[in-house]
């Protein structure tokens, strides 16, 4: 996910990241793995995932300039052809 927001961030792709864990195991995970480059929301009680559906993880939606969700990939493989075609752009390589 990393890769994709490197390279479209710029055309106007964002992430947000929602988690279900406490505010202490999401702490704790990015003290061991970093910091990520996008806005991330914790919801323990899971109330985001409860109203969206949401019973896997990681769950991507991929939602266009106007709002509209436009696709529910299944992996970051199939999000970066989405994205890239619908910028208008080549998919990058994420190996």
């Amino acid at each position: 996910m990393k890769k994709l927001k490197e390279a479209y961030g710029s055309k106007g792709f964002e992430i947000v990241g929602i988690a279900t864990d406490s505010p202490e195991k999401l702490g704790k995970f990015f003290e061991t793995k970093g910091s990520l480059p996008w806005l991330n929301i914790v919801d323990p009680r899971g109330a985001i995932a409860s109203q969206q559906s949401i019973n896997a993880y990681p769950t991507y939606f991929l939602i266009n300039k106007e709002g509209k969700h436009i696709a529910t990939p299944r992996d970051k493989n199939e999000m970066n052809e989405l994205i890239a075609k619908e910028l208008g752009v080549e998919p990058i390589p994420l190996k």
